[in-house]
């Protein structure tokens, strides 16, 4: 990493921010308190960085947003890296940077005109239309799959002619719950899956579904340890790189609460291994956790969705979903 690139990147960016508009007024103002570290050495908690490399990493990502904003085009984090590959040497490292300069400038990703590749899917009682073209995702689900969420799921409108939107933790459960091809259950819910942690497209997607059809319930349903419980709380609340993105689900409900423990087959339970000791001691200052939580944490145990004994998966999901209809009737 050498001066040389760095001026590169500054001299790119410099040019870049003479057009005028709101967001390069943004930039603009940014690179200011970029130029009064590297001149003044007047760093913040918010912005500062341990070494010439970090510095570079961050002007590129700013430099390339910057040629996507001002071009109208969108670059996918792996296009990112693989264009300074020996840069940024492993995608984690260009991903942290992404995350950092969004949140310090407060401005969505995709606003950054930077976005993932598809992750989540999406089938179920779902309408999207666009102009003159209509998808019903029933129709989709018939074919085994549904339709890969993106972060223009937003340029659709959607019409929901079921009554439950459930979010479940991973690919397989979502494949087995359209396996089972229950036609009650398929008919009446909205099935995503953001393949474990969320990205940024499955969270806004949700939370867009959620607002166009605000009396639809959106369940999450995970396994039984400190990273399904975690994972709701990425939807629910984020964290601290992702509070500007205004894509979080505060009313998204966990539906294993809702599950009788008592009527639970388990087929196995498997104690806590340190990584997930050490994610559930953060977990506990949560003050609002559910008492099945508070079992899980003296226990120490886990068990995954596989782990449970159902007859059929599809009936059972269907039945506690209903189950909470009735509950709001009285």
């Amino acid at each position: 990493m050498n001066l040389a690139l760095l001026n590169e990147e500054m001299e790119k960016i410099e040019r870049s921010i003479k057009e005028p508009s709101e967001i390069i007024d943004v930039f603009r103002n940014h690179l200011d308190k970029i130029l009064d570290i590297i001149i003044n050495k007047n760093s913040t908690q918010e912005l500062k960085f341990q070494s010439l490399k970090e510095l570079c990493h961050y002007l590129i990502v700013m430099r390339v947003s910057l040629d996507g904003i001002l071009n109208d085009s969108y670059h996918t984090k792996r296009e990112i890296f693989y264009m300074n590959q020996n840069i940024f040497q492993k995608q984690e490292n260009l991903n942290l940077v992404i995350k950092q300069f969004s949140h310090n400038i407060q401005i969505q990703r995709k606003q950054l005109h930077i976005i993932s590749a598809s992750k989540g899917l999406v089938c179920g009682s779902l309408i999207l239309r666009k102009q003159d073209i209509e998808l019903d995702l029933l129709q989709l689900t018939s074919q085994g799959k549904g339709l890969n969420i993106t972060e223009f799921m937003d340029e659709w409108q959607p019409e929901i002619y079921g009554k439950w939107i459930l979010v479940v933790e991973k690919e397989t459960v979502y494949f087995h719950l359209i396996n089972e091809m229950h036609q009650e259950f398929l008919q009446n819910t909205v099935l995503i899956t953001g393949k474990g942690y969320p990205c940024y497209a499955t969270k806004s997607f949700i939370k867009y579904l959620s607002l166009m059809n605000p009396y639809i319930p959106v369940y999450y349903f995970g396994d039984m340890d400190p990273h399904g419980y975690d994972i709701l709380q990425q939807y629910a609340f984020g964290n601290a790189y992702t509070s500007h993105e205004l894509n979080n689900i505060p009313w998204i409900q966990w539906l294993n609460s809702y599950f009788p423990l008592d009527q639970l087959q388990i087929k196995k339970k498997n104690k806590l291994n340190q990584r997930e000791i050490q994610l559930l001691e953060q977990i506990k200052s949560n003050t609002n956790l559910p008492e099945e939580w508070k079992q899980i944490m003296d226990n120490k145990e886990k068990y995954e969705i596989e782990d449970m004994q159902f007859r059929n998966l599809s009936e059972f999901v269907l039945q506690i979903m209903q189950r909470q209809d009735c509950d709001l009737l009285y």
